[in-house]
């Protein structure tokens, strides 16, 4: 089939674009994989959250919606300082937000709810978009390790309209899906929403397609911080 032609040969560039490296080549069997049974050596690569949100309203109603706050966007790259999507170490990494207002930060990012779950690929095409969705759910990223984070601050309208919009995701019973609507998607949507910031996309490079947390890190990497925002290229963990 076309579609099988066209992957074999973005799976061949990638690797001579890379030099053949040990890394790329490791790149693309990881690909297979996840594209053969959403498992990475036996291990499935959908993980639910340690500590889930169970009411965001409640959640986020440490905030005063009078007052402006900071959002920020973190990334816990697969391997820091490359758009890798897998490593043995910390998986497919994580991308998620937190909101601080003063003392009061609440830190949030959305996975798959199953613990731990594989995927379950369409096997008549090659494209990870195509893989059947699961039941998405909230989690609390308090002290969840970052290799870069970008911040920007809000006023109070927009802090409103941004706890709103979370509430709202949240209670809609959002489907997780590791190629269109994912960690990173999602985190992307919210610091988008209310900070007039644009990321540029975050799409794996090929043959893998759908944004992922090791390109936001190198994206978020390349960004210039608008006035009174701030950038974190050394990594911690939130707070």
């Amino acid at each position: 089939p076309q579609e099988v032609i066209a992957f074999v040969n973005e799976a061949i560039n990638f690797v001579l674009q890379n030099n053949n490296t040990p890394e790329s080549i490791e790149e693309i069997m990881n690909i297979l994989e996840i594209l053969e049974d959403g498992n990475i050596n036996n291990v499935p690569v959908l993980i639910s959250p340690n500590n889930p949100i169970t009411d965001m309203a409640d959640y986020l109603s440490c905030f005063n919606t009078s007052q402006g706050a900071e959002i920020t966007i973190y990334a816990d790259q697969p391997k820091a300082g490359s758009h890798n999507l897998f490593s043995t170490t910390d998986g497919v990494g994580h991308a998620f937000i937190s909101i601080k207002q003063g003392n009061n930060i609440a830190s949030l990012g959305f996975y798959p709810q199953c613990s731990p779950c594989s995927l379950s690929p369409n096997p008549a095409t090659l494209n990870p978009v195509d893989f059947l969705s699961v039941q998405g759910v909230f989690g609390n990223d308090e002290g969840h390790s970052y290799d870069v984070s970008f911040s920007i601050p809000i006023n109070s309208t927009s802090l409103s309209n941004l706890i709103n919009e979370i509430i709202s995701v949240a209670g809609s019973n959002p489907l997780y899906n590791l190629g269109s609507q994912n960690c990173t998607d999602l985190a992307i949507l919210f610091f988008e929403s209310q900070t007039n910031f644009n990321i540029p996309s975050c799409e794996s490079p090929s043959p893998w397609s759908g944004q992922t947390p090791g390109t936001l890190g190198e994206v978020i990497r390349d960004l210039q911080p608008p006035s009174g925002g701030t950038k974190n290229v050394n990594g911690g963990t939130s707070p």
